[in-house]
């Protein structure tokens, strides 16, 4: 149907029952490194909107969602949903069809992504023969295997697999704040690592699981950040999880579960230690990576010490050293979180730099003190960041997988940092929080800071014009209708895209889009993407709505239309309704919501 994707709705059926239970589903196929989305998308995207026309016999059709996959995207984000091909099973019910055909029609809404998204809508038609009164239904040779196979990969409920049980608990007072834990005893991990999949939450957002096998099952611990700051943790939550590549009775099994999660405390229960301590590991790195300086002739602390040499023996051995510190993060990489790892990295490499103007700084005291000081520091970091991080193996796809282990075998101390430090999950600013002051140049010219709007409400607006979101609203005049409603409000677009991506809009035609689109409010550029990283923008459009104390009050979606189906009336804008609220004093509700769009381009 288009260059990125193909749907159809299908059914396995030649002849369908005439009563009973019918199964059909929404094939799609994909283009390489296209993928569509699970019922939660992560952090952008949609799933897909599937409305049923109306067959008389029918009960209302029920999508159902097969285990998902996990995808990286740019910008730390992640989304969750299949590639190349999915089968989307849908179930019914049929009662007194009249007829001999079932004449089935389904609008289809969806999003296909690979860096860009395409949105794209459909109304899929199917006429499905009935099986002659009193005999059975046949079976599609061509399609039924199909939609079989798709349908084994639906999780089974955890209370429907005898032997298996899974547990949630949310733990409260943890040093980096609450987790949710999340068991699976009776089964084994599968060829690949299990994986855990959150349905979305509407008071926390979540961070990346982390998984480590038991002797019985596997255990799951999940970083929470409540969405609205300041909120006591609560008693008791729901919370509904999907756990796919387990393995029970010889067979490969995906489990997903709804729970009501009790709180405990953090110091009730804690995941087994690992065999080796990354301690150890991190100590044994800090003094090879000291002895590899050494052997070099950069690291000397004698005061009178100028640019040093190294015998090519002592070079040799520096490099059997670096060889080592190499081998010790391969080793802490299975010991550590991944984001541990790369704070890790870049401690080793705020010794190693130190040290190498601490020989250039010969003779000046004050500056070899600090510097002195500086290596200290950095040396006693790597210890501790290895203990803050211990214990959990962070679940990784086979990109990150890849990216891990050619990261920790490379030579390159600079390049471990770096990419490192590209993989730090971030979590959404949250509601209640001061939001993060910025400064920036708007496509004017003219530079723009949150400071210099104090005591004004502000309305914040990630943007890009080659969005097929962000682009419809502009056409729509979604945004521009709401300044102008609002004038007392600050109203502040931001483009965060990367320069080097292929969404980038130079400046200059930025400004001729806002002109030809009516957008009167300035559009600032963030091209290193510092700010957008500080809010954790995640898609075009992304909206913040900042009180005139300069808290966030509104973090979210602009409305409740993804697809744009909907008419403007008939759609919820959560920022008019916010922003109507804060200009009457009343509290914003909701404050949050979740955010749709293209991720952006960071």
């Amino acid at each position: 149907m288009n260059e990125q994707s193909r749907l159809r709705l299908i059914s396995p059926y030649s002849t369908a029952p005439r009563t009973g239970e019918i199964r059909l589903g929404i094939h799609f196929k994909l283009a390489p490194r296209w993928h569509v989305y699970w019922k939660n998308s992560g952090d952008a995207g949609f799933p897909p909107i599937v409305v049923f026309g109306k067959t008389e016999g029918l009960s209302e059709p029920e999508l159902l969602w097969p285990a998902p996959a996990r995808f990286e995207l740019p910008g730390n984000l992640v989304a969750f949903g299949y590639a190349n091909e999915v089968v989307y099973p849908v179930r019914a019910r049929l009662s007194q069809v009249p007829g001999d055909v079932l004449k089935l029609s389904a609008d289809v809404d969806y999003l296909v992504c690979e860096v860009d998204c395409v949105p794209y809508r459909y109304t899929l038609t199917l006429d499905q023969p009935l099986a002659p009164p009193g005999r059975p239904a046949e079976p599609d040779p061509a399609i039924e295997p199909l939609v079989t196979a798709w349908w084994d990969r639906l999780p089974v409920p955890a209370t429907a697999v005898a032997g298996v049980t899974t547990a949630g608990a949310l733990i409260a007072g943890g040093a980096a704040g609450p987790l949710l834990e999340v068991r699976v005893d009776g089964v084994q991990s599968g060829a690949e690592r299990p994986g855990l999949f959150l349905e979305t939450h509407e008071a926390f957002d979540t961070g990346r699981p982390e998984m480590r096998t038991t002797d019985g099952g596997v255990v799951f611990r999940v970083p929470l950040r409540p969405k609205v700051a300041g909120r006591a943790l609560p008693r008791e939550t729901g919370f509904a999880w999907t756990v796919t590549h387990l393995v029970h009775d010889g067979r490969p099994l995906s489990l997903e579960a709804r729970q009501t999660v009790p709180q405990r405390a953090a110091a009730a229960e804690a995941l087994p230690e690992p065999a080796a301590s990354p301690v150890l590991a991190a100590l044994l790195a800090v003094g090879a990576a000291l002895l590899a300086l050494w052997l070099w002739g950069v690291l000397d602390l004698r005061e009178t010490a100028g640019e040093g040499t190294a015998r090519p023996g002592r070079e040799a051995l520096g490099f059997a050293a670096l060889a080592a510190v190499l081998g010790l993060l391969y080793f802490l990489s299975r010991q550590v979180s991944f984001e541990g790892l790369a704070w890790i990295e870049l401690a080793l490499l705020g010794m190693s730099l130190c040290a190498w103007l601490y020989r250039k700084a010969a003779g000046r005291r004050t500056l070899r003190l600090v510097l002195g000081l500086g290596l200290l520091a950095s040396a006693l970091a790597v210890p501790w960041l290895a203990d803050r991080n211990r214990l959990i193996g962070h679940i990784l796809s086979t990109q990150e997988e890849s990216m891990r282990n050619n990261r920790t075998k490379s030579a390159m101390l600079l390049l471990l940092a770096v990419l490192g430090l590209a993989a730090l999950p971030a979590f959404a600013a949250a509601v209640g929080e001061t939001a993060p002051a910025f400064s920036l140049k708007g496509v004017d010219g003219k530079t723009y800071s949150l400071a210099g709007a104090k005591g004004k409400v502000v309305v914040l607006e990630w943007v890009n014009p080659n969005c097929p979101f962000s682009d419809r609203h502009a056409r729509e005049k979604t945004m521009s209708e709401l300044n102008k409603k609002y004038g007392q409000v600050v109203w502040l677009g931001i483009n965060s895209t990367n320069p080097n991506s292929r969404d980038y809009m130079q400046p200059a035609e930025q400004l001729a889009y806002d002109q030809k689109n009516g957008i009167t409010y300035p559009v600032l550029y963030d091209e290193t993407g510092q700010v957008g990283r500080a809010y954790d923008a995640k898609t075009t459009p992304h909206m913040f709505i900042i009180d005139g104390n300069g808290k966030i009050v509104y973090n979210g979606a602009i409305d409740d239309d993804p697809s744009g189906r909907k008419a403007r009336a008939e759609r919820v804008n959560y920022v008019d309704g916010g922003l109507s609220s804060e200009m009457t004093h009343k509290a914003v509700d909701p404050a949050t919501t979740k955010p749709y769009g293209c991720s952006i381009k960071y």
